[in-house]
């Protein structure tokens, strides 16, 4: 992780609600966890869990889904 972007960020609008679900959509993509997200943005785990429970973010990110043949049994 790098406290740098990938790429810049474009605002298409003044929005500050699509704004700030644009920076976490984002900080949480980079980061890859809370913690590592919530340092890009500048704020505490918890603000930026506030944040994703009033944005309605998915997170954490959904796993896809493993087929029959995937699955094996765990030995023991």
């Amino acid at each position: 992780m790098t406290d740098k972007l990938r790429t810049p960020i474009v605002l298409e609008s003044f929005n500050l609600h699509a704004a700030e679900r644009l920076l976490c959509e984002r900080a949480l993509q980079d980061g890859g966890t809370l913690i590592a997200a919530a340092h890009l943005l500048g704020i505490t785990r918890h603000s930026l869990k506030r944040r994703i429970i009033k944005l309605r973010l998915a997170w954490p990110p959904p796993q896809p889904e493993l087929h029959d043949a995937e699955v094996r049994p765990h030995s023991s």
